[in-house]
């Protein structure tokens, strides 16, 4: 019998992606545990928690369960646990991390310093979250006592053990390294020097986007109120999920038929747009719900769950027949393609999406399937000249 309780991890399938599946009694502490690592969703149909399966994430599965709860991994495969139950690498048996020692070192004074370095920055909770846990992962594996033995060998060591053989996306690779420049910047003691580096380049992935006919499915098959008020509103208005979960009542302008997006992405202000046809929607959830500070409001009148609105969307996407891999971010490549295809000027939805460059949203032109369509093959000019 265990004195803690008990968090049962294993692989699993869910939603056509390889996943971590935590499932435990209820426990609060587990709860926020759980619900404080990046990346994490709740499944409602299943209820359970789930993280995608790579090895950066099972290390900081295994060292934010470790202090509230005995972790089973009877379920993962043996040849990436130790029997401590330490996270090692598949290519290379690098040097065993204990939970121990990881907490050490997000207890200590350095982790603390840097912490108060990334929110004097402005950084948002997510960014300081995501840095200062790269910082505890590079210091848990170096292990080195002295901040000036510490160098950029140390950092490609990092990544060639760790980052490239856990097949973490180009993203996370760019966000270690820019922890790292931060790093140095706080404590110039570090024997690093930042611009030797290695940033690899951004991926050039096109986004997914679903047709205007989708839109219309997906939305037709929502029957929850509130469920069908959020997936709305984010296609509608081009919002991100983060400035729909902060977005407040009084930001909200129904005879302007717009919506105030403060302090968003660059700690930006601007206002979107409210679709007329969104508006009787809208009212009708207002008077059902009667929220009071919050638009979208969870229990007790806290914010809404930002893993609640992915799992339910997953979930209408099923249902409305649509195999396309979608999230929250999805509706809003959507509403700026859509935009494109009807004509919008590129400036006008540069100024609605609030980017800062006109180049991020320039990809809508690569991706606008009506202007692609209209284009002529070469072949056809041929075909009618020679005819």
């Amino acid at each position: 019998m265990h004195s803690k309780p008990v968090v049962i991890l294993s692989y699993d399938n869910f939603h056509g992606n390889d996943v971590v599946i935590m499932r435990f009694d209820f426990n609060e502490k587990i709860k926020n545990a759980v619900k404080s690592i990046e990346g994490t969703k709740w499944d409602v149909k299943e209820k359970l928690w789930y993280i995608p399966k790579n090895l950066f994430n099972l290390n900081i599965v295994f060292s934010t369960l470790n202090p509230v709860a005995y972790i089973d991994y009877s379920g993962l495969h043996h040849k990436d646990i130790t029997p401590a139950g330490n996270v090692i690498n598949k290519r290379k048996r690098i040097r065993l991390i204990n939970s121990s020692i990881k907490n050490k070192v997000r207890e200590s004074n350095t982790i603390q310093k840097y912490i108060k370095y990334l929110n004097g920055k402005r950084y948002s909770k997510s960014t300081v979250a995501t840095y200062s846990n790269f910082a505890i992962e590079l210091f848990s594996y170096i292990q080195k006592s002295k901040l000036s033995e510490i160098n950029n060998t140390d950092v490609n060591n990092f990544v060639e053990d760790i980052i490239i053989p856990g097949n973490y996306s180009i993203n996370t690779h760019r966000q270690f390294i820019s922890s790292i420049k931060h790093l140095a910047d706080c404590f110039p003691d570090l024997n690093i020097s930042a611009p030797e580096l290695y940033m690899p380049s951004k991926s050039k992935k096109l986004p997914e986007v679903l047709s205007e006919e989708e839109i219309i499915k997906l939305i037709s098959v929502i029957k929850n109120l509130k469920h069908k008020t959020i997936i709305t509103l984010l296609y509608s208005s081009g919002l991100r999920i983060g400035e729909l979960l902060n977005l407040k009542l009084s930001e909200i302008d129904i005879n302007r038929k717009q919506i105030l997006i403060k302090n968003s992405k660059g700690r930006k202000d601007r206002y979107v747009i409210m679709a007329d046809s969104f508006i009787p929607l809208l009212k009708d959830y207002l008077h059902s719900y009667s929220p009071s500070y919050w638009l979208v409001e969870g229990a007790k009148g806290a914010k809404y769950s930002a893993s609640s609105i992915r799992t339910s969307l997953t979930r209408y996407c099923v249902k409305a027949g649509i195999s396309k891999k979608i999230t929250p971010h999805t509706l809003r490549h959507s509403f700026a393609t859509h935009l494109l295809e009807n004509g919008v000027d590129i400036r006008y939805i540069q100024a609605l999406l609030g980017h800062s460059k006109p180049e991020t949203t320039m990809i809508y032109t690569h991706i606008s399937k009506k202007k692609l369509m209209n284009i002529q093959s070469p072949l056809d000019y041929l075909s009618a000249k020679h005819k």
